[in-house]
């Protein structure tokens, strides 16, 4: 079984990520990533300020702003709730995934909690010493209208479900025959999806035919 370990969550200017090159990873545990001057990142550990949130029952994102960049938090369905903890003007901690859709790099938050604005200042003087000084980017996505639809910007439906369903799993994986069972479709039907989760580094085969989540 290959040893999967979860991806270091890099501190890094947002600006830099405008320069980034999104790479599709091509090896089966690898998840793609985004490549930063030396730098594999598909995690990033960011504290800026919350500029913008819009929230509804099944789709929510942030705008976030470091003074350098901007970038957004999106989550969906019942991840949604995760960005409750924090309002806009709050200076916040945000862990999470790097992903891309329609060329727009955001982050699917797995940590969103409020901090005192001393530790962005913090942040700042390290950035500073291991980054040396940003590029200031006019990226500003505070004057959009909140116009995305859930059927724009969500993964597949069947992609949630497949997620859920091996999540829910024991610490052996799940066969995907059992998946099929759950829902109801034959192997044809989600091996495509279940091939997009692996290419995305949401998913691992620990044997064959036997998966489980990418933690």
């Amino acid at each position: 079984m290959p040893d999967i370990q979860r991806q270091t969550a890099f501190k890094i200017w947002l600006s830099e990520l405008d320069d980034s090159t999104f790479v599709k990873s091509s090896k089966e545990f690898e998840p793609s990533y985004f490549l930063v001057k030396d730098k594999k990142i598909s995690r990033v550990n960011v504290i800026a300020t919350i500029v913008n949130k819009n929230i509804t029952e099944a789709y929510g994102f942030l705008t976030l702003d470091d003074s350098t960049s901007q970038i957004r938090v999106k989550a969906w369905r019942e991840d949604v709730k995760i960005l409750d903890n924090v309002s806009i003007a709050d200076t916040a901690l945000i862990i999470g995934k790097l992903r891309e859709y329609n060329n727009e790099m955001y982050i699917i938050p797995e940590v969103v909690k409020k901090v005192n604005l001393n530790w962005e200042l913090v942040r700042r003087l390290e950035l500073t010493k291991e980054r040396g000084l940003p590029v200031i980017s006019t990226k500003d996505f505070r004057n959009e209208e909140f116009t995305e639809t859930i059927a724009e910007m969500s993964p597949s439906n069947l992609q949630l479900q497949i997620i859920s369903i091996i999540d829910s799993s024991n610490d052996n994986g799940i066969e995907i025959e059992e998946i099929c069972r759950s829902l109801s479709k034959s192997e044809g039907d989600i091996m495509p999806s279940i091939k997009n989760l692996l290419m995305e580094g949401q998913i691992f085969e620990i044997l064959p035919g036997r998966y489980k989540v990418l933690k």
